[in-house]
């Protein structure tokens, strides 16, 4: 996952979050939780603030690179 190719260690759920709050076009997110610690998860990782650079740069790389499977097909 993109944790482990940049070396950050985040739950995929805080990746998430923060990346939407990196956006500053966003002002709010909507997370959908079930149970208290959820919320308090999101709220810390809301504290963090956007993700690193290094981060953002390697998901705009991946979301810009061409697909491997339909080269493939």
């Amino acid at each position: 996952g993109i944790q482990a190719r940049f070396g950050a260690e985040l739950a995929p759920a805080e990746t998430a979050l923060r990346f939407a709050l990196s956006n500053p076009a966003v002002s709010t997110t909507i997370v959908g939780m079930s149970n208290i610690r959820q919320v308090q998860d999101a709220a810390a990782w809301s504290k963090n603030g956007p993700l690193p650079e290094n981060i953002l740069a390697g998901i705009e790389a991946l979301r810009t690179a061409p697909a491997v499977a339909a080269a493939a097909n």
